[in-house]
C-alpha cells in the first residue's frame, strides 16, 4: 500500500511512523499466519506420532500372536510326531494281531478236521462193536 502525503496534513516523521507501523503489522499478520502453520505441523505432528505408536502397538500384539503361533505349531509338530508313532505302534500290534488271528484259525482248523476225523474213526468202531 502507497501512501502519499498531503500538503499540511501529514508530516514525514508521522509518514515514517505509518509506514512502519503498517510494516508491523504486516509482520504480526505474517507471525500469527507462521504460528497457524507451525500449530497445524504441529498438531500433525502428534497425529502422526499418535499414528506411530499405534502402528509399534499393532505390531506389537503382531509379533507376539507370531510367536504364539510359532509355539502353537511346534507343540502340533510334536503332537502329530507322537500320533504319527502310536499309530504305527498300533499298525504293527494289529499286523501282529492278525497274524496270531491267521495262526489261530488255522489251527482250529487242523483240530476241526481231526476231529471230524476222530469222529468217524469212533462211529466207524461203534459200528463195527454194534454190528459184533
Amino acid at each position: 500500500m502507497r501512501l502519499t502525503r498531503a500538503k499540511g496534513f501529514i508530516s514525514e516523521d508521522d509518514l515514517d511512523k505509518a509506514t512502519c507501523w503498517v510494516h508491523d503489522v504486516s509482520d504480526v499478520i505474517n507471525l500469527h499466519e507462521i504460528a497457524e502453520i507451525a500449530k497445524a505441523k504441529d498438531i500433525k505432528n502428534k497425529d502422526l506420532q499418535n499414528e506411530i505408536k499405534l502402528l509399534k502397538r499393532d505390531l506389537d500384539n503382531c509379533t507376539d500372536n507370531l510367536k504364539a503361533l510359532e509355539v502353537a505349531e511346534q507343540n502340533l509338530r510334536e503332537e502329530n510326531l507322537r500320533l504319527k508313532h502310536e499309530l504305527d505302534n498300533t499298525r504293527t500290534n494289529l499286523d501282529e494281531s492278525l497274524l496270531i488271528n491267521t495262526r489261530a484259525e488255522n489251527e482250529n482248523e487242523r483240530l476241526h478236521n481231526k476231529l471230524r476225523l476222530a469222529h468217524g474213526e469212533l462211529r466207524k468202531r461203534l459200528d463195527e462193536f454194534l454190528l459184533d
